[in-house]
């Protein structure tokens, strides 16, 4: 038998592609000469497992063997391409306009692709043509095929590729003249530099402007200089900026002061630019939170970069969904070695109350930390003086409380000096008391090292005897340190009388923060071991180790009773102080400004001091337009995944029983507001749960598994809910669940 020619790959039901499928596989037959009677049994056997079994559930009760070729291929193509409205199709045709860094060619194309649905009939070119005129990008084209008569579609695409073929040429013939002019600029801007730096010695005579004294420069007068309200990196003082402090070193000033020089022509558009980094000031780098394609990006303020640039491997990790586009931008560093830039690409952003849309953000390769250089500042109208107020604040605010209240930020263990906690048995409960568990040897030496750790701060104490005793789990901490964990579900949860106070649902906490700008975020050191227990209560919580027995002073983990307790005690302690939200030791502080932030922050810091808690400072985040909390990212504008948990996401290997993938289900759902249409995706991993089901990992698993990561890598933001706005209801149902959206309507859609 002869060799077929030609191969047929799988059909991936997610590409919604079967008529180009199917045309080629008939193509196939052709060509290979194969009878009619052969086409079932081959397109069963080419399309893969997924796509088969969808078109078995398709023609239940039936058999796909015993249906025609064209039977199952109708099939098939109704559910996979039913017939799309062709006013829904006109609609995106209309739409459609050349996107940026896109060719007329490919631009053509893409039409040519939307229109097929479109039923223009005979006059399918008379609509191209409309709709390459109206969508172009250039508007010198655009221009141009206006005066034309009796335009036809071939010419008005002869015409478009034609002037963007010239216009590209004529970018590459200026281009090979930008870098001798750079030099030149830079040459002369050293020269001026150094005349200036005569003139301050005196080798210069003659008549000489007067200098500003927030700048240095000569061009302008104090009161309309950019840097009046700056600070100073090296002095720390507000007036003048660095290259112009009269406190550092000459030799730091003729350092600074090129920098600086070379950095005033922010206005140029060249292909030639230097980004300069100033490595000896030991002053951390400013950083400042900003909305790129709607996601929150840390950003280093560069003033000395004409450019604002990520690295490639940021670039890959977060916008490879963002086409890159070829730049001949030359990039140097401040020794003059070259940078190499793979490209640009264009993304929208938004800082406080102003959105910039198609800014260029350039790619480095082998980078450094995300960039907002010069074009950014400007475009976003991003104030110098106002970046210095936003970097300064956290640490002025946190300098403030600690000088205020310095028992509060204390190392020693709090203890809560308004009441201890109590614990309540049921009525005829019998004491159980359980024996210790073998320790590997391994962590033994850390178990007895943090039982003497935790005697040292009063929160065990060793006796001799007790009526309850309870082993222990000892956990390993990322620092290679052990915590220690009474097992009380297996002796004192049962028999006790819960504390039922509720803990708060993390939504109704969430929904607490709208019109909120500035985020403070406190947490308590070692919390529950702050609350003092009753006497007993002690004598209940007793842990049975290779040392011996030890009970428990304080309120301990793992007992049921807990969380109620805490919950309710600190509420309690900050009842009346607007701005708080509280989720156990976790203290929320949230406000529309600075004004009433630090009000409130005094507020809870009093009522901290007075009760005698202290915090775990490293753990804090203060007076911040951005704050990490219960896994999300919070800002003014909504809540955001957190980038950090997204990432341990995206490691998660595929489960290979059903208690891993109980976890990664129970992972995804915690962040299932960010992902529509979720159950139909997770049906296939769901599928795997039920009674009496083989656990096997297959294509439909694998996909969804795939595809529910790649969700929640993206960029949804959740909108704070205002109850000003307009609401939409949105429901749908399919065969594996019901969905129901609730969402805003806002002025522009």
């Amino acid at each position: 038998m002869a060799a077929l020619l030609g191969r047929i790959q799988e059909y991936k039901i997610e590409d919604k592609n079967w008529s180009s499928y199917i045309a080629r596989l008939k193509q196939y037959f052709k060509v290979n000469e194969i009878e009619a009677s052969k086409h079932t049994p081959i397109l069963i056997t080419v399309i893969g497992g997924e796509a088969f079994d969808l078109m078995v559930d398709l023609c239940n009760p039936a058999n796909p063997e015993d249906k025609k070729f064209e039977d199952l291929v109708k099939l098939m193509q109704n559910h996979l391409q039913p017939q799309p409205s062709e006013i829904a199709e006109r609609y995106k045709f209309r739409q459609r306009k050349q996107d940026v860094g896109e060719s007329v060619a490919v631009y053509m194309a893409n039409l040519k692709k939307l229109a097929k649905d479109c039923k223009f009939g005979e006059k399918l070119e008379e609509n191209l043509r409309d709709q390459l005129v109206f969508g172009l990008k250039s508007e010198t084209t655009r221009q141009r095929l206006f005066v034309e008569k009796s335009l036809t579609f071939q010419k008005a695409q002869e015409i478009a590729v034609g002037m963007e073929a010239a216009e590209t040429n004529s970018h590459l013939i200026a281009g090979t003249s930008s870098v001798a002019a750079v030099h030149k600029l830079q040459a002369t801007r050293r020269r001026v530099a150094c005349k200036e730096e005569s003139k301050e010695k005196g080798q210069r005579s003659g008549y000489r402007r007067s200098r500003c004294n927030h700048c240095g420069k000569s061009n302008h007068v104090d009161d309309s200089c950019f840097f009046r309200n700056a600070q100073c990196h090296l002095c720390q003082k507000k007036g003048h900026i660095a290259s112009f402090c009269k406190g550092k070193s000459r030799a730091n000033s003729n350092y600074h002061k090129y920098v600086n020089d070379s950095l005033e022509e922010s206005d140029l558009d060249l292909n030639d630019l230097n980004i300069f980094t100033i490595a000896s000031i030991n002053n951390q780098p400013i950083k400042m939170c900003i909305q790129v394609n709607n996601k929150s990006i840390t950003m280093e303020v560069d003033t000395g970069s004409g450019i604002s640039a990520i690295s490639d491997k940021f670039y890959l990790q977060h916008f490879s969904q963002c086409n890159l586009i070829n730049s001949d931008i030359h990039l140097k560093s401040y020794n003059g070695n070259d940078i190499k830039c793979i490209g640009y690409c264009v993304v929208n952003v938004r800082y406080d109350n102003t959105t910039v849309n198609n800014l260029k953000l350039f790619v480095i390769r082998n980078g450094g930390p995300p960039l907002i250089g010069r074009d950014w500042l400007k475009k976003v109208n991003i104030s110098i003086d106002n970046i210095f107020h936003i970097d300064n604040q956290p640490n002025r605010i946190s300098k403030m409380l600690i000088d205020k209240f310095p028992g509060v930020f204390d190392n020693d263990l709090g203890k809560f000096n308004g009441g201890k906690a109590k614990l309540y048995l049921k009525e005829n409960t019998v004491p159980i008391y359980r024996k210790a568990r073998p320790l590997p040897f391994a962590l033994t030496c850390k178990v007895e090292e943090e039982l003497n750790n935790l005697i040292k701060l009063d929160i065990l104490n060793p006796v001799n005897s007790s009526e309850w005793a309870t082993p222990i789990v000892p956990v390993l901490k990322k620092n290679g340190q052990v915590r220690i964990c009474g097992d009380f579900k297996i002796t004192l949860n049962p028999h006790l009388h819960i504390n039922k106070y509720p803990v708060p649902k993390i939504d109704d906490l969430l929904v607490s923060l709208k019109n909120c700008a500035i985020f403070s975020k406190i947490d308590l050191s070692q919390a529950y071991a702050q609350i003092e227990l009753d006497d007993e209560s002690k004598k209940l919580v007793t842990i049975n180790t290779h040392k011996g027995l030890f009970q428990y002073n304080r309120l301990p983990y793992g007992v049921a009773s807990s969380p109620g307790i805490f919950q309710q005690l600190i509420e309690n302690i900050f009842a009346g102080i607007d701005n708080v939200v509280i989720f156990l030791d976790d203290i929320l502080i949230a406000s529309e400004n600075e004004g009433t932030h630090i009000k409130t922050l005094m507020e809870v810091f009093q009522k901290l001091s007075q009760v005698n808690l202290k915090i775990q400072v490293n753990k804090c985040s203060f007076a911040t337009t951005q704050i990490q909390y219960l896994g999300f990212i919070v800002d003014k504008e909504g809540i955001h995944t957190d980038p950090i948990k997204m990432e341990a996401i995206k490691k998660v290997k595929v489960p290979q029983n059903v208690t891993q993938l109980r976890a990664f289900l129970g992972l995804v759902n915690y962040y299932a507001k960010f992902l529509p249409g979720i159950t139909n995706i997770l049906y296939p991993l769901y599928k795997l749960l039920r009674k009496n089901e083989p656990f096997q990992w297959q294509t439909a698993q694998q996909r969804a598994f795939e595809k529910i990561k790649s969700q929640l890598m993206s960029s949804k933001v959740l909108v704070h809910y205002n109850p000003q706005l307009p609401i939409i209801l949105a429901v749908d149902a399919s065969a594996y669940g019901i969905a129901a959206v609730i969402s805003h309507k806002f002025d522009n859609g």
